[in-house]
């Protein structure tokens, strides 16, 4: 059995929305609704990697190091309240 992500972004489910509305209007095969389900889904997917992969090598670096050293600022603030 497949499972799907428990939580879908708003432009996806609204994509889905309209899928069961179209289905309940003029009733598909079974399975084109779940193939058109699933490219939805895998679209979203991707899209969601390709805006989270990094950069450059670089770039992602001093991102990571930005944060790194931002954390550390919280900390010390935390550890030391004047």
């Amino acid at each position: 059995m497949e499972s799907f992500p428990k939580r879908i972004p708003q432009e996806e489910a609204g994509k889905l929305f309209k899928l069961m509305h179209e289905e309940v209007e003029s009733p598909k095969p079974a399975r084109e609704v779940k193939k058109k389900t699933k490219e939805i889904l895998a679209e979203a997917a991707r899209e969601r990697r390709e805006s989270a992969a990094p950069q450059t090598s670089a770039g992602a670096f001093h991102e990571w190091q930005k944060k790194q050293e931002e954390a550390e600022n919280r900390q010390a603030s935390q550890n030391n309240p004047s």
